[in-house]
């Protein structure tokens, strides 16, 4: 069903397409879309794959999901085509830079914030050495230090846990950030000759009684 999978998150790029003419403006998840489906389906041998595959275990079913791609790769290509000077303007790094410059500040607040606690708990550390653990300065020091070290250690985790989520939306940023709409277009116009291909292949089988 690789091929059905391609035809419906084309679909969904069909769909932002025609809203990103309307509004010339889209969110970061939806013009992740369309860097999303060029990263995930560039490898155009998979589709190749897939078809021969399918071919062997359901040559009617592939002509079904073959004629659905080409015709989503058509009307792609048509809006495309129509509207390629909205497209070949087609900028998204100030999204990316919207959505992401906030995760890096929250983080690097989060990280100076634990970094200063660690700092105060190593400096306590470093006076208890030179004091006798009998004293009261020493008691009162060491009763600090461990509220410190606890408050240090609530911040690390919030830290890396913040660092993770950051890390996973700069991956997801960077895919996007000098993604440029011919690539998409390239890709569409690949697949959808692969799709004519498939319909032609099938129809001469069926015509050579092979299938």
């Amino acid at each position: 069903m690789y091929i059905a999978e391609i035809t419906e998150r084309l679909l969904e790029v069909n769909r932002l397409l025609l809203k990103y003419i309307k509004d010339t403006e889209l969110t970061f998840e939806e013009n992740l879309v369309f860097s999303g489906f060029y990263h995930d389906y560039k490898d155009i041998n998979s589709i190749i794959n897939s078809a021969e595959k399918e071919l062997n275990d359901s040559p009617a079913i592939l002509m079904e999901q073959a004629k659905a791609l080409a015709a989503a790769a058509s009307d792609f290509l048509a809006t495309y085509e129509s509207h390629e000077d909205i497209f070949g303007s087609y900028n998204p790094q100030p999204v990316c830079d919207r959505h992401i410059k906030p995760l890096e500040k929250e983080y690097d607040s989060i990280a100076y914030a634990a970094s200063q606690l660690w700092k105060r708990y190593s400096q306590m550390s470093v006076r208890m050495d030179y004091l006798n653990p009998e004293d009261d300065d020493y008691k009162a020091i060491e009763k600090e230090s461990e509220e410190v070290k606890a408050r240090y250690e609530a911040e690390k985790a919030k830290s890396d846990e913040t660092y993770r989520f950051y890390t996973a939306e700069r991956e997801k940023t960077a895919k996007l950030y000098f993604f440029e709409m011919i690539y998409l277009e390239m890709l569409v116009v690949r697949m959808k000759r692969i799709a004519d291909s498939i319909i032609k292949d099938i129809e001469e089988l069926k015509s050579e009684g092979k299938i």
